[in-house]
């Protein structure tokens, strides 16, 4: 079998009666990040739901036929890869390793052993034929912590890193960027974390190009979300929003029809709480190839899905980036006289209270006017209920114009909301505020602006 997954089979099960010790290679409920020295990714994900021992401070592993198929139990924690094999338990289960290799070689179970305990100079077989080593040890710093580090060699050349704090650190050529229960290194957020920025008042614009039939036939999509409210569930992401938008269409390059809409909606992302563990793994006749990584704007996240050669077809490929969501998406499929793509992209944002980032139309490109009088009459609009408590104040007006943009104020001038309003009366919670005079100025098309007071008890 080969080694490259060693760190892996070591993780996967340790001793129940280390946990109260040092020198521990994993803990139950823990995530451990690991990344390849030559990557700018995580690739791979270990999850531990529960362990097994064997003698006083030793950790083993039987090994299980490694591949990249992973099947849709209910039970599935964690994707394996190329890289490596990838087992957990569950209650009233045993251990299992949930990949089925219909295409795939099986390699033969071995068991590995591993003491964490030893001391420099002291060896034990490791494998049939390979033995382990411990060849140094040495206090240093971990992450920030005062750690121990042992460093255990294997007679097949190989080497692995204890910490003390951390368990294992460095295995041949993965080193661990990030361990998720002690909050250290890099921590792979759940789905609603990418989410995180569509509050009240931001704006998102998308382009889309689609493509059919190398050409014949062609749309481009401009969209743009007022983002309105979010709530986030059990099983979803629901986010109202305000969306307008703009699709052109050519067909054999004569340009044909520009559409527009104007719709108050809701967007539904399901399974907030799911988490797309690195690796590669195959489902059904796709292979899907999942990573993260530091970019400027955060933590990103890039899925790529595409079949076998000689299928055709599709190629999928998504990337988000932590608190703005989907930046990219891109698909494309063709067989036999046939083909279409489509490819989105992020063209622009507007991150609530903040300046916009890249490219955010005007909303007459999308069709949509504002007639503006020549004076707004501030005596118009009405605040109910004013003093407010927890709930909402609403701004009323018979025959007025809709702000472009609503800021509440504070007494000592500092913006705390900043928000887009898409209809009369406008509603503004004040469930977050803290007790205080505020000042909410509507700012209208032309730079004219209406400022009112509002208590909030």
């Amino acid at each position: 079998m080969k080694t490259t997954p060693l760190f892996i089979l070591l993780f996967a099960i340790a001793c129940q009666s280390l946990f109260s010790q040092n020198w521990n290679l994993v803990t139950p409920g823990s995530k451990y990040n690991f990344q390849l020295n030559t990557a700018a990714y995580v690739s791979n994900t270990i999850r531990v739901d529960s362990a097994a021992a064997l003698g006083a401070d030793s950790v083993f592993w039987l090994s299980q036929p490694r591949g990249l198929y992973t099947n849709g139990y209910p039970y599935i924690v964690m994707i394996g890869n190329l890289l490596g094999d990838s087992v957990v338990k569950h209650p009233d289960f045993s251990y299992e390793c949930r990949f089925r290799l219909p295409l795939w070689p099986e390699y033969a179970q071995e068991t590995f052993l591993i003491r964490a305990h030893a001391e420099p100079g002291e060896s034990w077989e490791f494998k049939s034929g390979i033995i382990a080593t411990v060849s140094e040890k040495k206090d240093t710093l971990c992450w920030g912590v005062s750690d121990s580090l042992k460093t255990i060699d294997l007679s097949d050349g190989k080497r692995l890193r204890l910490s003390k704090q951390f368990g294992l650190l460095v295995a041949e050529n993965q080193t661990l960027v990030g361990l998720q229960d002690k909050d250290k290194g890099i921590q792979l957020p759940v789905l609603a974390d990418f989410y995180s920025d569509w509050a009240p008042g931001a704006v998102f614009e998308q382009y889309q190009i689609y493509n059919e039939n190398y050409g014949s036939s062609q749309s481009k999509t401009w969209t743009k979300y007022y983002v309105l409210g979010k709530t986030i569930t059990a099983d979803s992401i629901k986010i109202n929003v305000r969306k307008l938008t703009r699709t052109e269409t050519w067909f054999f390059s004569n340009q044909g029809p520009t559409t527009f809409q104007d719709v108050v909606t809701t967007l539904v992302i399901l399974n907030p709480q799911k988490v797309s563990y690195p690796g590669i793994v195959r489902d059904y006749s796709d292979f899907t190839t999942t990573y993260y990584q530091q970019v400027a704007a955060g933590l990103q996240l890039s899925i790529q899905n595409s079949t076998p050669p000689g299928y055709g077809g599709p190629i999928r490929r998504d990337v988000w980036v932590q608190g703005i969501g989907k930046t990219e998406f891109e698909f494309t499929y063709g067989y036999i006289g046939s083909h279409s793509s489509r490819v989105e992209s992020l063209n622009g944002y507007q991150k609530t209270g903040q300046s916009p980032q890249g490219t955010i139309h005007p909303d007459s490109f999308y069709g949509v006017t504002t007639s503006v009088p020549d004076e707004v009459d501030a005596a118009q609009f009405r605040m109910f209920p004013n003093p407010v408590g927890k709930g909402s104040v609403y701004i009323y007006c018979d025959s007025c114009p809709l702000p472009e943009r609503v800021d509440c104020i504070s007494a000592s001038g500092q913006v705390v909301r900043s928000f887009q309003p898409v209809s009369l009366p406008i509603e503004m919670p004040t469930d977050d505020l803290s007790g205080g005079v505020y000042f909410l100025k509507m700012q209208f098309a032309g730079g004219q602006q209406v400022v009112k007071k509002v208590v909030v008890q």
